[in-house]
């Protein structure tokens, strides 16, 4: 039987403590771990399934970025919250939740402030976009939250985003953005490879770049696909044509 979904909890990483393999980002990792010495803010920019939270992981994992950060290394996810959710209490309950302050409401935002303030902290704001596009005023009053955490001279913030080139609207702080490239040749063997390793696995990772499936989560998906149904590079192709689902 042909097998072309795969759930969802299998491509997904819940231990943050050991971060996915990354394929073909080398160089882009350690430009960012380089620019968080200093530190910076950083948006990091890539479509969807091209490997932001991977990387973002990644970073948090780098030895420099340990021995800078130490224990202040936070991956905090808004991916499982809509935009027209969000709201800025939820925003300052999910920072409180990682950087386990505990208080009620009204005295949380202060006590996430001094938590932060005595040493360096990282920060990783991933899918920061349902921040972006929160209803008003809570996406005004995020903003002024997101500025004065952002504003202490120890803290560096990387946000990911899949829609935006550019910062929230009225983020007045420096920052730097990064794209995430599309995946080369190689590098898509090597994805395929890790995942299910066959005699042609050159032939489908020229294939799959040629028809620009070139985002990590594309290949992963269809990757896991192949294996579940044990496709040659053919059979894999004329899935393809087939169902023409474009990834």
């Amino acid at each position: 039987m042909t097998v072309l979904n795969v759930p969802l909890d299998r491509l997904d990483n819940p231990d943050h403590s050991r971060p996915r393999p990354l394929f073909g980002r080398t160089d882009l990792l350690e430009e960012i771990t380089s620019t968080l010495l200093i530190p910076h803010h950083i948006l990091l920019h890539g479509p969807g399934g091209s490997g932001k939270t991977a990387i973002s992981e990644a970073i948090l994992d780098e030895p420099p970025i340990r021995e800078k950060y130490k224990e202040r290394r936070f991956l905090i996810e808004f991916d499982d919250i809509d935009s027209f959710q969000m709201t800025h209490e939820l925003f300052i309950n999910r920072l409180s939740r990682h950087v386990l302050v505990d208080a009620v409401h009204v005295a949380k935002e202060w006590h996430i402030m001094n938590f932060l303030k005595p040493s360096d902290a990282l920060l990783v704001l991933d899918s920061m976009d349902s921040l972006v596009d929160a209803p008003s005023p809570d996406r005004d009053l995020i903003l002024d939250s997101l500025i004065e955490i952002g504003a202490l001279p120890n803290v560096a913030l990387v946000m990911t985003t899949s829609q935006s080139t550019e910062p929230p609207p009225g983020f007045k702080l420096p920052y730097m953005i990064y794209h995430i490239p599309p995946l080369p040749s190689t590098s898509i063997h090597d994805v395929f490879s890790s995942i299910y390793k066959t005699d042609d696995t050159a032939l489908v990772a020229e294939w799959l770049s040629m028809n620009d499936v070139t985002n990590a989560l594309g290949i992963t998906i269809l990757a896991h696909t192949a294996y579940t149904n044990h496709w040659t590079a053919n059979q894999l192709r004329d899935a393809w044509d087939t169902t023409h689902t474009p990834l």
